[in-house]
């Protein structure tokens, strides 16, 4: 007797086929990400106001970039960023991609830089449009924005927790769910993410 309940072939190529191609879409922002990145970390030193802006959109776009750059060097970055495209060139060739094995940072970027751009414009919009969460009303209004923004849902539980985040810092919200996901500490992803440079010297060595 055929076991009606059992996904047929054809619907788990057509779930490898999205999930393959939802990789290669968040590969192709990560290789914008560290585009963007080279452009800046090659642009004339200094405080002027086209690379303030320069970096104001960095920062809005791609939350976290500047942190990365500090943290891993231009060679860091032009290393990573050859990585990615190379990761998505495979992609998109429609070979297979093992991030947990070979690119541990990009499967933190991926897990973690829309967390980070979503909730910012969460706060952002609680700041600038005034609205007042602890008020039924505003909870529906900031719901309403998520919700033509995104198509998702806004719990209570999440608009508590953006207005109020731990330590006052929004910015852990996206780091604990990101970790989450992944299986890992905080502490572990901001490794992979952010090495110091004395550990980045010992993985070097040979």
């Amino acid at each position: 007797m055929t076991d009606r309940t059992a996904p047929s072939a054809s619907r788990r190529r057509g779930a490898a086929s999205a999930d393959a191609h939802a990789l290669a879409g968040a590969l192709r922002e990560l290789a914008e990400r560290y585009a963007w990145l080279e452009r800046h970390a090659m642009d004339p030193p200094g405080r002027t106001p086209e690379r303030r802006d320069g970096m104001r959109r960095l920062s809005s776009r791609h939350p976290g970039a500047l942190r990365e750059l500090d943290a891993i060097g231009v060679d860091g970055v032009r290393r990573r960023a050859e990585a990615v495209r190379a990761a998505l060139a495979r992609a998109e060739a429609g070979e297979p991609v093992d991030l947990a094995a070979d690119l541990a940072f990009a499967r933190c970027a991926i897990a973690l830089v829309p967390r980070l751009r979503d909730v910012l414009a969460i706060k952002r919009r609680i700041a600038t449009a005034g609205v007042d969460v602890r008020a039924p009303a505003g909870r529906a209004t900031l719901r309403a924005w998520y919700h033509r923004r995104t198509g998702r849902d806004l719990p209570d539980a999440r608009i508590d927790e953006i207005a109020s985040p731990p330590g006052g810092q929004v910015q852990q919200l996206a780091y604990r769910d990101a970790a989450r996901e992944l299986g890992l500490t905080v502490d572990r992803l901001k490794a992979i993410l952010y090495p110091r440079a004395g550990e980045r010297a010992e993985r070097s060595t040979p």
